[in-house]
């Protein structure tokens, strides 16, 4: 289970906690639905303070849209990440320095 935590310091990013019994581990697919996210903040970073904000409001943005996804569909859960990589690798071109909706 995901729960926001109260004191966001960035009003841009959300930060997260897991509130999993301490023994419990993360699924693969859960793994690599977080990695994706961090990758996106990662590649957020590179672009122009400018519309830095932009690229993580996107990123928080598209990954909110699945929030209540059950995660017991896989099938769902790995076409969203495969999207999300190939958007992930279009956006994080040199070329493109804002997005917007």
């Amino acid at each position: 289970m995901v729960q926001q935590v109260n004191n966001v310091k960035s009003p841009c990013i959300i930060q997260l906690r897991y509130t999993q019994h301490p023994k419990m581990r993360l699924s693969g697919l859960q793994k690599e639905v977080l990695g994706l996210y961090r990758q996106c903040l990662r590649e957020c970073r590179k672009k122009p303070e400018a519309t830095r904000k932009h690229f993580q409001t996107f990123a928080r943005e598209e990954f909110e849209k699945s929030i209540n996804l059950d995660k017991r569909d896989f099938s769902a859960i790995e076409f969203l990440l495969r999207k999300g990589r190939r958007q992930l690798e279009m956006y994080a071109s040199p070329g493109v320095k804002d997005i917007r909706k």
